[in-house]
C-alpha cells in the first residue's frame, strides 16, 4: 500500500489499478476496501482479477470484491476466469456498461475471437449455479484452511501467512520444491512446485 500511495502521487492523470483479489503465488488477499478509498483520494480506478477469489470468498462464492463488500461504482472492472472454480475454460469481464464499451472498441481480441458456443455457455450457467449453491463446501474449505493453519504453527519451515485454499511454503530452491512435490504426489497430496520465472528467484 505504501508503493501504491508513492506511485499515486507521482502521478499527475487518472490511473487504473489493476489486482488480484487473492494472489495466485502467494494466497495472500489483496486489501481492497484501502484500494479503493485511496484511489477515489487519487482520481483513479480498481480493476480485479478474481481468478482465485471467485467461488470461494463472499457470499455465494462471488468473489473478493463481493466479500470485501464493494459495489460495481467502487471497482467498475471485474475478469472472472472460468478456468479455476468453475472448472471450464474462457472468461467473463464484468462491470459498468461504459467500461465495457470502451474495452469493446479499443481492443483486437473481442473481434478476432470466436465466442463460446451456446451448449458451452449453458454448461457454465448450470455449474455456476451449482457454485453458488455450494455454502456448506465453501464452509468445509474453510476448516480445512483452518486446520492446516493450526497444523504449521510449530513448522521450522517458511510458511507465507495466508487465510485462502493457496498455501506457500517457501524453500528457495528449485531441486527442494520439486523433490518435495514428488515426494507428496507419493502419499497422495497434490503440491505444485512453483520456480523461477513464474516467481522470483
Amino acid at each position: 500500500m505504501d508503493d501504491l500511495l508513492l506511485k499515486l502521487k507521482n502521478s499527475n492523470e487518472p490511473t487504473i489499478v489493476l489486482t488480484e483479489s487473492v494472489f495466485s503465488m502467494s494466497g495472500q488477499q489483496a486489501p481492497l476496501v484501502e484500494m479503493v478509498k485511496l484511489l477515489k483520494q487519487a482520481n483513479g480506478h480498481l480493476v480485479v482479477d478474481e481468478a482465485h477469489g471467485f467461488g470461494v470468498l463472499g457470499e455465494e462464492g462471488l468473489g473478493g470484491v463481493s466479500a470485501a463488500g464493494l459495489s460495481q461504482t467502487d471497482v467498475p472492472f471485474r475478469v472472472i476466469p472460468f478456468g479455476k472454480a468453475l472448472g471450464a475454460s474462457g472468461a467473463i469481464v464484468a462491470g459498468n456498461g461504459m467500461w465495457i464499451d470502451a474495452l469493446l472498441q479499443s481492443t483486437r481480441q473481442p473481434v478476432y475471437s470466436t465466442a463460446i458456443s451456446p451448449a458451452y455457455a449453458h454448461g457454465v450457467r448450470v455449474t455456476l449455479a451449482k457454485l453458488r449453491a455450494s455454502q456448506e463446501r465453501r464452509a468445509h474449505l474453510t476448516a480445512l484452511i483452518d486446520y492446516f493453519r493450526q497444523n504449521i504453527q510449530n513448522s521450522s519451515l517458511l510458511w507465507r501467512d495466508s487465510t485462502s485454499p493457496i498455501q506457500q511454503l517457501q524453500l528457495g530452491c528449485p531441486y527442494k520444491a520439486t523433490t518435495l512435490a514428488n515426494k507428496l504426489a507419493e502419499s497422495g497430496i497434490r503440491c505444485f512446485a512453483i520456480r523461477h520465472p513464474t516467481v522470483p528467484k
